[in-house]
């Protein structure tokens, strides 16, 4: 029966050791999974800033090139307003003339 218990406990304390080092195992991997999700949690951040960044300088050059285009348009149009009203005077003006040339 001692026989049988010490087998038991050789059996048992194998089993545990087994048991022990697979834990070890596993908690090295899982270490290793912390680290490189550290790793991947730090790229996306800096991804995340970066795209940010370039979405607001694009933004920015968009609201720029818009303020640009509605300064050229308020030009046109001031200069549209200026020729027909030079265009209003000139007709008077030739109606003027063609009745005194009658």
């Amino acid at each position: 029966m001692a026989v049988e218990n010490e087998k038991f406990q050789e059996l048992v304390l194998q089993q545990l050791k087994a048991h022990t080092e697979g834990q070890n195992r596993l908690e090295e991997r899982f270490d290793g999974l912390e680290e490189r999700f550290d790793g991947l949690e730090q790229k996306v951040d800096r991804l995340e800033l970066r795209m940010e960044n370039e979405v607001i300088d694009k933004l920015r050059a968009l609201f720029d090139d818009r303020e640009v285009q509605n300064d050229r348009l308020d030009r046109i149009e001031s200069r549209l307003e200026s020729l027909s009203t030079d265009v209003s005077y000139l007709v008077a003006k030739t109606a003027t003339l063609k009745m005194l040339a009658k």
